[in-house]
Parts: structure tokens; sequence; C-alpha cells
């Protein structure tokens, strides 16, 4: 899944309260957590955990009630309004970290504890990319379509003033912050929220319809307020900022309803190395530059789950431009 060239792209900080802590050697007791059955079944993608059955292998799975999690996890279901704005698609087992960040680790290896601002929970960690190809990995994210692989920047403590003051990789912002990819809530299109609607800005589950300006509409990203749908300038471009809406590379359908033939797509990978179960981007989808808004173009589409040849982007040197629907 080779591009000539990636996005420059500007990703929310997660704020990961286990970020450069030692492990610890005390165990907690989940608290309870408001559960529901109007959830959908979890996207799995068809793939078969290999861990079932082990003592924490429910950790990160989907749920629908408190039994599919066993013993010290609790499941937060799509209508549990626990997270940011809404619920996990599919429903979530896991554990709460506000008071004792530290449990995560009794759970999984390098299990972070992420604030959703009120609320904390344990989220399994992650590695870009897949060991198999054009498929979802069981090993990660156990496979599920409706969460993602997604950047998560934490603060390391360590001053700088510019990039070159941290570690490669890093980014400064008065501190460094360092990735520490993480297993987030992504859903993809309606139905993986269960009767519920999926935020495009989340990746979560509402009661109400996502309002705003949507996919490539233009949008002013100085203003306090976003506009859109999804978040404006998630990409940068050089003709200002868009509307971008986030997804798992490798779901379908996504990035919201999906008429056939497709006219949008999860086509552009986060980073050069994200495959099937990392986090994407929306794109319109395209035969030709025709099919596209003013100042996009068509460039070549190089995976087939999309079903059109091409997707809209910002053009930039070195793209595979269709600009006939012969090419």
């Amino acid at each position: 899944m080779t591009r000539s060239r990636w996005p420059l792209t500007v990703v929310p900080v997660l704020v990961i309260l286990t970020a450069f802590s030692g492990c610890g050697d005390d165990e907690g007791t989940a608290q309870s957590d408001s559960t529901s059955s109007n959830t959908s079944s979890g996207g799995t993608g068809g793939v078969v955990d290999p861990d079932a059955g082990q003592p924490t292998a429910n950790f990160g799975r989907a749920c629908e009630r408190p039994e599919d999690c066993g013993v010290d996890l609790l499941c937060l279901t799509s209508a549990s309004t626990a997270l940011s704005t809404g619920g996990p698609p599919g429903g979530l087992c896991t554990v709460a970290c506000n008071q004792d960040p530290e449990i995560c680790s009794t759970y999984a290896d390098d299990a972070r504890c992420v604030d959703f601002g009120g609320s904390a929970y344990c989220l399994e960690a992650c590695d870009y990319g897949s060991t198999l190809a054009g498929a979802f990995d069981a090993a990660k994210c156990h496979g599920r379509t409706d969460f993602a692989c997604e950047p998560s920047w934490a603060d390391t403590g360590e001053p700088c003033t510019n990039v070159e003051d941290c570690e490669t990789g890093d980014r400064c912002d008065g501190t460094c912050l360092r990735d520490m990819p993480t297993c987030m809530p992504r859903c993809n299109a309606d139905p993986d929220c269960g009767g519920l609607y999926c935020d495009p800005r989340s990746g979560e589950c509402v009661d109400d319809v996502p309002r705003g300006r949507r996919l490539t509409e233009r949008c002013n990203v100085a203003t306090e307020a976003d506009q859109c749908r999804g978040s404006c300038g998630l990409i940068e471009r050089a003709e200002g900022g868009r509307c971008d809406e986030t997804c798992t590379l490798g779901a379908y359908p996504s990035c919201g309803v999906v008429p056939d033939p497709p006219t949008v797509g999860c086509a552009i990978p986060v980073n050069e190395k994200a495959s099937f179960g990392d986090l994407g981007y929306c794109a319109l989808l395209c035969d030709c530059t025709e099919d596209c808004p003013d100042q996009m173009v068509c460039v070549v589409a190089e995976l087939a789950y999309l079903q059109r040849p091409g997707f809209c982007k910002s053009p930039e040197d070195g793209d595979s431009i269709r600009s006939n629907t012969n090419e």
C-alpha cells in the first residue's frame, strides 16, 4: 500500500495517564458502568481472536452486557455515553483507571490509561501495519473494524523549544510529545452503532445526528468553533482548510453512508506504515479529475475494497493523476 507522498496531518493529542510511569504491582477492581443491549455485535472483520479463552483475553473485545467481559472488566456499551461524546461502537470490555492508571498493565502489556475528559479507561496498545496483506490482524485491536490503531501523542515532560530538542519521531509543543499508538474507538458508519449515530469527529456512537459541513467542504482553521461534521484541516493543504473525517483503513462501508457505486471511502493512510486496522482519512472517490471538487485531482487508488479507481485530493508532486476515465 505505497503512495508517492504522504499527507502532512495534524492529529489531536490524547491524554494518556500512563505515559511514562513504571508498572505497578497493585491490582484493582473495575468500577461499574451503565450497560445496554442496544449495540451492534462489534466489528471483527471475520477474524478469529487467537487469545480467546485466556484470563485477560476479553480486555478490548466487543460486548453487549457485563457477562461478555468476565470478572473485573466492565462493559461500556455504544449507548453508555461513557467516553468524550458517546459510547464505543460495538461495546468495549475495559476497566476504569481514573484512580489508578497503572492498573491497565494488569490486563495487557503496554495498555494505556486514556482520559476521555472526566473519565479514563484502559485501552490496548498497538503497532502500525499488519502481518496479513490486505486483511485485519486479530492480534491487533482484536481485529476489530470499529476500532483503529491511532496516533496518541503523550507528554514526555521533557521541555523543548523545537523538534530538534526531542528524540527522533517526537513532536515539540513546549514539551516533547511521543507517539504511543493506541486502539481507539472508530465507528465508520451508523450500522457500527446499533441504532445510534456514528460521530465522525470522535469515532463514538451518539444519540443525535452529527451536524456541520461535509467532507472536503471549505472551512477556516483559524476559527475557534469547528464548522465541520468531522474536523477542519486535519490534512494540511496549500489551498487552505477543508473538512476532514477519519476512519479505519480496510473497513467497508466507511465514511458514512456508502451508495452503489460508492462515492466515499477510507482511502488515505495516516502515515507510511499504516495498513488495515490503522487510522485513515476519508476521501471522495472518483473515476477522473472531473469528479472532484475545485482545486483537487483524482489520483490512483491502490486499495481494492474502495471499488473505485481513484480518490480526490489536493495535488502534490509525484501524484499519479487520473485525468480521464480511460486511464
